[in-house]
């Protein structure tokens, strides 16, 4: 019998910021061109490049895209997003940031700010995700099935706002995040929570004893190399990466990161070479799949070195990129 492949969810979160929350709508094609395009003199390295790379490799990725902001810039650049994914066949999700409810020049919830989930009420986050679904299924994203918290901050309400809702996934659970750890036990695989199937974000713990999400500002390729060996040699059932749809310009947004960059297309190299073992997956093949259970689990662990040269990575984008 054929071993059981690991199911690696590529996630994407896909979202504009306004510098100092400028909101002249005057700028808005140069935020963008930084948050979506990923323009720089050297080329772009946002969403087009990102789901060429992808396309190129054969593998699957879920696009959690933030919705909220066409409430204040228009529709327009909202469907060009969602027809950029779907136009290379890719998943699109909702991924809300609560941020721009106070920056609203119209607040859909006015008097109410919160740069998280959990600091609006249970209905509240169930009014929130509707209209982000409302301004998603107007540009053609039918049949939503899962939902992301802006900086992982959600809490319990957000998985019965979720449900609510009709989605079913959620993956806003992260233990690296100071936000995002919001149940009561740890949760390093998907588990059911009020009926709602959370999928965490994959989480190791490295040299320093810090706990990490992999993530590929965070990650070094060796390290997601080890930790996908790894969690399939315990025969996890998924592993969730994530990054931003600017994560592969430098942290100032003014030029490309080429470590970054290398990082995302050795990985997607990594997962194309090996793919009968670790699959890529759509969080819309889940709906009607059943979790397995599972006893207590901790974090995986990439090598030392891994983490040794990771963080002489690290040292150079902060000296040399930013």
């Amino acid at each position: 019998m054929p071993e059981k492949p690991l199911n690696v969810f590529l996630t994407v979160d896909v979202e504009i910021w306004p510098q100092r929350w400028d909101l002249d709508p005057g700028n808005f094609s140069r935020y963008f061109d930084t948050y979506i395009i990923g323009k720089t003199a050297s080329g772009g390295f946002g969403l087009p490049f990102q789901l060429g790379l992808l396309a190129e490799h054969g593998l699957k990725a879920v696009f959690f895209v933030e919705p909220l902001f066409a409430f204040e810039f228009g529709m327009q650049p909202l469907r060009e997003i969602v027809s950029m994914i779907r136009g290379f066949g890719q998943e699109v999700q909702p991924h809300l940031h609560t941020e721009w409810v106070g920056k609203m020049t119209h607040s859909i919830l006015p008097g109410r700010v919160g740069i998280n989930m959990r600091q609006f009420s249970k209905d509240e986050q169930t009014f929130l995700i509707a209209k982000g679904l409302e301004n998603l299924r107007s540009c053609g994203v039918e049949a939503p099935c899962a939902f992301r918290a802006g900086s992982f901050g959600a809490n319990r309400d957000t998985l019965r706002a979720v449900a609510k809702n009709g989605l079913k996934i959620d993956s806003s659970y992260n233990l690296a995040s100071q936000h995002g750890a919001f149940l009561e036990d740890e949760l390093w695989q998907p588990g059911l929570f009020d009926g709602v199937k959370e999928f965490p974000v994959t989480v190791y713990g490295d040299i320093l004893g810090r706990r990490k999400h992999a993530q590929i500002n965070t990650t070094s390729y060796r390290e997601f190399a080890h930790i996908l060996q790894q969690a399939h040699a315990r025969r996890w059932h998924s592993s969730v990466i994530f990054w931003h749809s600017a994560e592969l310009l430098n942290e100032s947004r003014s030029r490309r990161d080429p470590v970054a960059i290398s990082r995302l297309e050795k990985l997607c190299r990594y997962l194309a070479d090996r793919r009968t073992i670790l699959e890529t997956r759509w969080f819309s093949e889940m709906l009607s799949e059943d979790l397995p259970a599972f006893g207590t689990l901790g974090p995986l662990s990439p090598t030392p070195l891994d983490s040794i040269a990771k963080y002489g990575e690290q040292l150079v984008r902060k000296v040399f990129l930013s």
